[in-house]
């Protein structure tokens, strides 16, 4: 998803997830910030009807601009709105850093 422009292109499920209307599904994010991310993910799973929809994050930064909260979370990180926060998840890596 390009996050400058969320809707300049169609989300698509490769492949076709089939019925989802009996299911619960889990987006999964490493930082939360103000819940814009989530919300443009969740655009395309609402014409599926799943009976379910949670979030998980690494990280919440509690910046919230939408009412979006995750329902499972790692760490919760009280930060200023200029400290960035890097996840490095590459193969044998797991760490996160404020910057």
């Amino acid at each position: 998803m390009n996050k400058a422009n969320p809707l300049s292109e169609e989300v698509k499920f490769l492949p076709d997830p089939g019925d989802l209307s009996h299911r619960c599904i889990i987006l999964i994010d490493d930082v939360a910030n103000t819940g814009r991310t989530h919300l443009y993910a969740l655009k395309p799973l609402l014409t599926h009807l799943p009976s379910r929809i949670q979030i998980a994050v690494l990280i919440d930064r509690r910046h919230k601009e939408f009412p979006i909260s995750p329902d499972y979370l790692g760490l919760s990180l009280s930060t200023s709105l200029h400290e960035q926060i890097k996840v490095d998840l590459t193969e044998g890596n797991f760490a996160v850093y404020l910057e």
